[in-house]
């Protein structure tokens, strides 16, 4: 009985005692990305938009299409290919899911050179390695 409740406090020590994988800077990572069922992804990414919009309107600002943060004329379902892309590379898992779909918006729009595209991800990258 003494091993069994010795071998518990251990585990239940190192547990408590292990970084949190799943999340970088308190927010869902692309670690959670890659294990979400396709439900998962559509209510996350869902939840992303409606807020998105809900920021939009309730601003007392005019709403135009760059004041947005979700690309015009792409749906849910086109982030979620997106992402999965994104998350693909391992060397993107760190980088939260909101500054994942922020990229995803400039991507998406169009506006931007593949070039600085790239260097963008690689900022990100950099970005994200010191938050916790």
């Amino acid at each position: 009985m003494r091993l069994l409740v010795m071998l518990t406090l251990t585990f239940v020590a190192t547990g408590v005692a292990q970084e949190d994988l799943m999340s970088t800077a308190e927010m869902n990572n692309g670690r959670v990305w890659n294990v979400a069922t396709a439900r998962d992804k559509l209510l996350y990414v869902a939840g992303i938009h409606d807020a998105i919009i809900w920021k939009a309107i309730s601003s007392p600002e005019k709403v135009t299409k760059d004041s947005v943060s979700w690309a015009e004329g792409f749906v849910v379902n086109d982030y979620i290919s997106e992402l999965d892309a994104f998350y693909k590379d391992t060397a993107n898992i760190r980088i939260p899911l909101p500054v994942a779909v922020d990229y995803c918006t400039r991507r998406l729009r169009g506006q931007v050179k593949k070039d600085d595209l790239e260097a963008e991800v690689i900022r990100l990258r950099k970005l994200t390695s010191d938050w916790k």
